[in-house]
């Protein structure tokens, strides 16, 4: 009645075999199922190469708290308790239809979005990969923004956004991810091996465009002033990369906000000591 077209599944293999058959928009799972649990569903919907980027929502009468974290460690976007009251119920669809329609490139860099990164993330721990997560940061980018205008900040973004996608071509191959997270933000997904390398590699790349980019927007001559000068010169954003890396191992029990949380530390030891290079 709120206009969606729904299919019903009675257990937990109806239901995985007919969203590999119809590939769903969303995907809404109980978990208290006669054959298959929710999660275990979810977990498959997650490994799934088609799938994977499918948003899920569980609900279900297991409302503790403990469950609802266990349900989205799973790969849910969403956990709505049971009994439920049915405007929320379809603002929260309408909220999970949205997000994923919004998981496309990035208009500023033309990689994928802050969603996008975290359905590959999720994929990634559902399938069980080690892998090396690097958030890279250009650091001073709002007294950039001051200086160059958000049509300058737009170019350092997109500058940088190029530079991270060919350094990681260079280390690893097609087998890295590069999303942006928006404004100066970007996460990037490696196999184990290669992330510090590649961390070196951008910020030296990063370092050597540098005075091109300020030239591009009409300061080259304030970079190279600010540059010649011990600590550079005062109120002078001099932008640079920040790259802060943790990592998961093979049959490891960190989820995505696992990794966020050791990603969120490090970037505040970073920001109260130089606050560039690699963390």
């Amino acid at each position: 009645m709120a206009g969606h077209v729904c299919s019903y599944g009675a257990n937990g293999a109806g239901a995985l075999a007919a969203a590999r058959k119809e590939r769903p928009d969303l995907v809404m799972l109980d978990i208290m199922l006669p054959d298959l649990s929710g999660f275990e569903v979810c977990r498959q919907i997650r490994r799934d190469p088609e799938l994977y980027a499918v948003p899920v929502v569980f609900f279900s009468a297991m409302n503790s708290e403990e469950e609802i974290q266990h349900g989205l460690a799973q790969g849910a976007d969403d956990y709505i308790c049971k009994p439920f009251e049915m405007g929320n119920l379809l603002q929260r669809v309408e909220r999970l239809l949205g997000n994923a329609r919004a998981a496309t490139k990035d208009e500023v860099t033309s990689l994928l979005s802050a969603e996008g990164v975290k359905r590959e993330l999720q994929r990634k721990i559902s399938r069980d990969e080690a892998f090396s997560l690097a958030y890279v940061e250009l650091t001073d980018l709002r007294g950039f923004l001051k200086l160059a205008g958000p049509a300058g900040r737009d170019k350092a973004v997109r500058r940088l956004g190029k530079s991270l996608t060919a350094c990681a071509r260079t280390v690893v191959g097609e087998d890295a991810f590069i999303g942006h997270m928006g404004s100066g933000h970007f996460v990037c997904l490696f196999p184990q091996q290669g992330a510090q390398e590649f961390c070196g590699l951008i910020r030296a790349a990063w370092l050597e465009c540098r005075e091109e980019l300020y030239d591009a927007v009409g300061h080259g001559a304030g970079y190279r002033e600010s540059a010649a000068l011990p600590g550079g010169r005062q109120g002078f954003p001099m932008l640079d990369v920040q790259c802060c890396v943790t990592s998961r191992g093979a049959r490891s029990m960190l989820a995505a906000k696992d990794l966020f949380d050791v990603i969120s530390k490090l970037r505040a030891k970073a920001l109260q000591a130089a606050g560039s290079g690699t963390y």
